[in-house]
């Protein structure tokens, strides 16, 4: 589904990929996971066409990335909530842009936990709530490629492990294929089923963890407790 194919890109003289090569499979969730800096937003952004490569080929299902028409649903670290929209309206607007009709944004808001703020507007929420609007934006749109960047970050931790649940729970019941950045051992480890560990740029892949193999497919809540877990966990710095 999405295939990155020798590719380099550089920022005038800085090399910060060179000769890159990876493939995710059709409702893979796979997780970059290195140092600031290391390439992942650059490998993220190449996918939604904003950044061309250098050298090489982005592919998504067999097109060209700045050629693919479909729907990429793309969750920044900055949120990028429109202010003057409360919480309801800024994730209508994504299911209306991506004409999408599959989606109940009353089931989304309840699993975020925002029914309650649904109705607020951006400056009234707090960073972990403009955080779960954001996630519940992303996940809006049905598309059959989702990003997320740091899509965890500000969020407390219960509930940051709820919404890990979730969100894997979302992707893997709708086959979706999705590409996450995160600098967070659990959230790398809980959702993905691989985890593509990176060196500092020009960025290279320094080991592949098939998160699959150690934890299995299906994931809960208890799975955070448990000592096969924490062992998953240690292979990203080992």
């Amino acid at each position: 589904m999405i295939s990155f194919e020798n590719v380099s890109i550089k920022y005038g003289e800085y090399t910060i990929l060179d000769n890159f090569n990876l493939e995710v499979s059709k409702g893979e969730i796979v997780t970059l996971f290195g140092p600031s800096g290391c390439g992942k937003t650059t490998l993220m952004k190449s996918i939604l066409g904003i950044i061309e490569p250098s050298e090489g080929n982005v592919v998504l299902n067999g097109v060209h990335a700045k050629d693919y028409s479909k729907i990429i649903s793309y969750t920044p670290q900055d949120n990028q909530l429109l202010p003057w929209l409360t919480v309801e309206q800024n994730i209508e607007l994504w299911i209306k842009e991506s004409h999408s009709d599959k989606v109940s944004l009353g089931n989304i808001l309840e699993e975020v936990e925002l029914s309650s703020h649904k109705h607020k507007f951006v400056k009234q929420l707090s960073g972990g709530m403009q955080r779960r609007t954001a996630l519940a934006r992303g996940i809006a749109t049905k598309a059959d490629i989702i990003c997320f960047d740091e899509v965890m970050v500000s969020i407390e931790r219960g509930m940051r492990r709820k919404l890990m649940a979730y969100l894997r729970n979302y992707l893997k019941q709708n086959n979706i294929t999705a590409l996450l950045i995160s600098h967070d051992h659990e959230e790398a480890v809980y959702v993905s089923d691989r985890i593509i560990v990176l060196s500092a740029a020009p960025t290279k892949i320094l080991k592949e963890i098939n998160v699959v193999k150690s934890l299995g497919d299906e994931r809960n809540i208890e799975l955070f407790d448990k000592d096969v877990f924490l062992a998953t966990s240690t292979k990203l710095v080992a």
